[in-house]
């Protein structure tokens, strides 16, 4: 049986044709897709894939394209040339496309970051379908990436007694480990963070309502009046003085190390879920290859280029507990 070599026009037209329908298709979702914290926070799917999936599908999707595309003008180079050099039949130089061509794509782009009509409709437009998708206000999560989150966290965040949430989910057979974030806990359930968080809402406040129980009533304290004199009272003995104290050497200031409570109040909600390891390191100020030998001992492999988030999602924890890992003990940089 003879084999027929690869056609490379017909194989790199075929490649061009398909990067451009999955990454137009992605590009739609994308365009119609809630924003970022509605779209993790109510766990959003189509086609049974999330927001994020679907922006590395538009992103390696477009690579591909981008380099088919030159291998397809290299192929072609000849016929394009001929577009500029050749007549057509009606006598036409593609001069005047050329130029009508350059003119409308610099109107897109000046017109999309210039926010020009018609574009700015467009772009109008894509706010409003991103926010048709909350439909209900608890769609909206109570703070920016409130699902990496662990639940005590989260829980005292939102002024709720951490063991009625973790009564009130358990009646709901939902069962959690302090480390596990908002995302984890409902994935492991088959469930969403949402519906995780509208389980718990009522017990919003339950924290502060229990710690003004304990507090002491209100009122003046009473102050203690010293008694009057009485006229034949004898005048007191003069109290002596006591001598002044001895100087001691100031005790050195020890180093402030991080605690749990310092990461959660240091970190959280900043973003870091984004950044690399190398990232982290260079911006908190650690040291790299003993957070990986912490890292390590705790079974938590994090690849150089992969995100807090993402080897927190591998390892079923949340962003912040990694970090925890590495910084808690560790001596806090000014």
């Amino acid at each position: 049986m003879s084999t027929h070599a690869l056609h490379n026009k017909g194989f790199a037209s075929l490649l061009t044709t398909f990067s451009f329908i999955v990454m137009s298709l992605s590009g739609v979702l994308l365009f119609i897709v809630p924003q970022g914290r509605i779209a993790d926070w109510t766990d959003w799917r189509m086609l049974g894939l999330t927001k994020s999936q679907w922006g590395d599908i538009h992103i390696t999707t477009s690579l591909m394209f981008l380099v088919v595309g030159a291998w397809h003008i290299w192929l072609n180079w000849r016929t394009l040339l001929n577009y500029f050099t050749a007549r057509r039949e009606t006598g036409l130089m593609m001069g005047r496309e050329l130029a009508i061509s350059g003119v409308v794509t610099v109107f897109i782009i000046v017109g999309a970051v210039f926010q020009v009509p018609p574009l700015s409709y467009v772009l109008t437009l894509n706010n409003a379908i991103k926010q048709a998708w909350i439909v209900d206000k608890d769609h909206d999560p109570p703070m920016g990436h409130a699902e990496l989150l662990t639940m005590p966290s989260f829980a005292k965040k939102q002024q709720m007694d951490l063991n009625q949430v973790t009564g009130t989910l358990k009646q709901n057979g939902i069962t959690f480990t302090d480390t596990e974030s908002l995302a984890v806990i409902a994935k492991n359930h088959a469930t969403t963070p949402v519906k995780l968080y509208q389980l718990i809402k009522p017990l919003e406040g339950g924290a502060a309502g229990m710690a003004a129980a304990v507090a002491p009533a209100g009122g003046e304290v009473a102050q203690a009046h010293p008694q009057r004199a009485s006229p034949s009272a004898q005048p007191a003995a003069p109290v002596a003085q006591p001598a002044a104290p001895v100087a001691q050497p100031a005790a050195p200031v020890a180093q402030p190390v991080y605690t749990d409570e310092l990461v959660d109040e240091k970190f959280e909600g900043r973003g870091m879920g984004r950044k690399t390891l190398a990232m982290l390191a260079d911006e908190i100020g650690f040291d790299l290859a003993k957070a990986r030998a912490k890292l390590a001992a705790r079974n938590v492999v994090m690849k150089d280029d992969e995100t807090l988030k993402d080897a927190a999602t591998k390892a079923g924890l949340a962003p912040l507990e990694i970090l925890k890992i590495i910084l808690v003990g560790e001596p806090k940089k000014a």
